[in-house]
């Protein structure tokens, strides 16, 4: 067999078994990650294949009330949010009290499901979490949350194209080496990393835009029984969704730049008024 040929059939087996992972269904969070304080933000999630093909017709998604949306502000605390359905997408609202990177989360469990006898019973969850910078710090930590699988790091900027993101996978809050990345641009160019003897994996973003970041984990020791079904294996789906701006590009927080402006008439108001008061008293003198 010819070397070409030989590339030729491992560029379409690599085709094949990253198209196999996009099917797949996930929870597609979005939220602006550009708030201010006391400015409402909208939450949407969803259930489909990202960026924008939502199934909102699938079993799963009318489940999706059995789930969780939180909110982790800069010291820790956690906020429960209620949610309401809209026709193809789940909405919620939240006004940060303090500046600083918050994270949303959103952990949706779908129960068991029988896939006997290659994967066995499933108990299956579904997780997403991206960050929301409120205020003009953009910088914080990749921090844990209360998800079992999910990515950490010691430093999350926003991005920038052609800037590295660097991160570890965990699991119950222990690295994870081995483990399969999936990488999904604005445009959907996929591209898989595995982590590390330390469960750490880096990247470096090509587009702008919104990127989801996933990784399915089966545990096969983690067994029991959940709403009255057995199961021999747990399997979590976990994305996480990062904002990448241009090269050399600042965020824009429009809140900021209204008060600002705001400010600034203030101080030509003022200044203005001391200078005419000031030619006023030199033309009585």
């Amino acid at each position: 067999m010819s070397r070409w040929l030989r590339c030729g059939l491992l560029a379409i087996l690599m085709v094949f078994l990253l198209s196999g992972s996009l099917v797949a269904h996930e929870i597609i969070l979005n939220v602006s990650q550009d708030g201010a304080v006391g400015e409402e933000a909208t939450i949407e999630f969803t259930l489909g294949h990202f960026p924008d093909d939502y199934d909102y017709e699938h079993d799963f998604f009318q489940r999706f009330a059995d789930g969780q949306l939180f909110v982790i502000d800069p010291d820790g605390d956690e906020t429960e949010l209620q949610f309401k359905r809209e026709t193809d997408r789940y909405t919620a609202t939240f006004t940060p009290l303090q500046e600083g990177l918050h994270w949303v989360v959103a952990n949706i469990p779908r129960g068991v499901l029988d896939r006997t006898p290659d994967d066995g019973l499933q108990l299956r969850f579904y997780d997403a979490k991206t960050p929301l910078f409120v205020g003009e710090q953009y910088q914080g930590e990749l921090s844990q949350t209360m998800l079992p699988v999910e990515m950490v790091g010691a430093r999350l900027p926003l991005l920038q194209v052609n800037e590295e993101f660097a991160a570890q996978l965990h699991y119950d809050g222990e690295p994870i080496a081995g483990q399969t990345v999936l990488l999904v641009s604005p445009t959907e160019v996929a591209m898989e990393v595995t982590t590390d003897e330390d469960g750490s994996w880096s990247f470096t973003p090509i587009e702008s835009g919104r990127w989801m970041i996933k990784t399915t984990l089966m545990d096969t020791t983690r067994q029991g029984e959940y709403q009255g079904e057995e199961y021999d294996r747990t399997r979590y789906n976990s994305a996480l969704y990062l904002d990448v701006l241009e090269a050399g590009a600042m965020p824009v927080n429009t809140a900021s730049d209204t008060i600002n402006v705001y400010i600034i008439i203030a101080l030509i108001v003022v200044l203005g008024g001391g200078a005419w008061l000031l030619f006023s008293a030199r033309r009585k003198a």
